[in-house]
C-alpha cells in the first residue's frame, strides 16, 4: 500500500509542477507591456535590467566608437529609474521601447555611443 500512495503522492506533485504557469524568463522580458513590468517590478526588476543591458549592448553594436552604457553622471541605479519612470507614463507601450529610449537618453546627454 505505501508504494502505491508514494506513487500517487508523485504523480500529484509532478502535475502541479508541469501545470504551474510559467514566469516570463529573461528572454521575453522585451516583449512584456510597461504597465505589467510596473506591476511586477518587485519581484522582477533585477531580470528586466538584466534582459536590458543585454539588449543596450546590442543597440551598441550598430554604432560607432566605443560603447559607453554606465557613464560615470547616469549609473545604473538612475537608469533603472528613468525605466520605471518611462513605463510610468508610457503604460502601453512595450518594456523594450523603454530601453530604446533609455539608450537615448545615454547617447544624446551623457557622453553614450550614437547610433
Amino acid at each position: 500500500m505505501k508504494p502505491f500512495i508514494l506513487s500517487i503522492s508523485l504523480v500529484t506533485i509532478l502535475m502541479g509542477v508541469m501545470t504551474a504557469p510559467a514566469q516570463a524568463g529573461v528572454q521575453d522580458a522585451g516583449a512584456i507591456s510597461c504597465r505589467t513590468a510596473e506591476r511586477n517590478w518587485p519581484l522582477d526588476g533585477d531580470r528586466y535590467m538584466t534582459w536590458g543591458e543585454g539588449f543596450l549592448s546590442s543597440l551598441t553594436l550598430q554604432t560607432d566608437g566605443p560603447p559607453n552604457l554606465n557613464p560615470d553622471d547616469f549609473p545604473v541605479p538612475v537608469q533603472t529609474l528613468f525605466i520605471q519612470v518611462y513605463c510610468q507614463t508610457h503604460p502601453d507601450d512595450e518594456l523594450s521601447n523603454a530601453f530604446i529610449e533609455l539608450h537615448r537618453e545615454i547617447v544624446r546627454n551623457h557622453g553614450g555611443t550614437t547610433p
